[in-house]
């Protein structure tokens, strides 16, 4: 198998069975390989991705959980055939 099918099959297998571990491994490796071959661009690209999924994943710590909702609707009526919020 080339180098580049290799990293896509592991990138996919870990991602289809839900482990995070081994798709984020498989991510490193894919940056780790574009910068051995001169990408840097796609390299450094690649890695800002991570980087900020990373950060977005952290749990909160000031007790805020998630946002949906926030946004004065919840409570709202919605349009039962279009799952959207009913004109009043």
């Amino acid at each position: 198998m080339s180098i580049q099918l290799d990293f896509l099959r592991a990138l996919l297998l870990a991602h289809y069975r839900g482990d995070e571990g081994a798709f984020r491994t498989s991510v490193w490796e894919i940056i780790e390989n574009e910068r051995r071959v001169n990408r840097t661009v796609a390299a450094s690209e690649l890695e800002r991705i991570l980087n900020e999924a990373s950060q977005a994943a952290q749990p909160r710590r000031n007790g805020a959980g998630s946002l949906h909702g926030l946004n004065g609707s919840a409570g709202s009526p919605k349009d039962k055939d279009k799952n959207r919020l009913a004109a009043r």
